[in-house]
């Protein structure tokens, strides 16, 4: 699991940002962000408490945005 119920919404952040940013750089096209998602988000390997900071994460990490905070995260 890439995250546990032990991990921190930080950790999460990072973790799903920096994987994003790299499948982003390795070239995957953009179109394929719903696909991505859906194969590294899944609910079942992502504990439901994480899930928002994962999934916040990952979208910005995909597109270049900036890291989202932990605290404006779930605002």
């Amino acid at each position: 699991m890439f995250v546990k119920e032990s991990s921190s919404p930080e950790e999460a952040l990072d973790r799903f940002y920096d994987l994003a940013a790299t499948l982003r750089d390795s070239g995957i096209p953009q179109v394929h962000l719903g696909k991505l998602e859906r194969i590294w988000l899944q609910r079942r390997d992502v504990p439901a408490r994480l899930h928002p900071f994962a999934a916040a994460a990952f979208f910005a990490g995909f597109t270049g945005l900036p890291k989202p905070n932990v605290n404006t995260t779930l605002s």
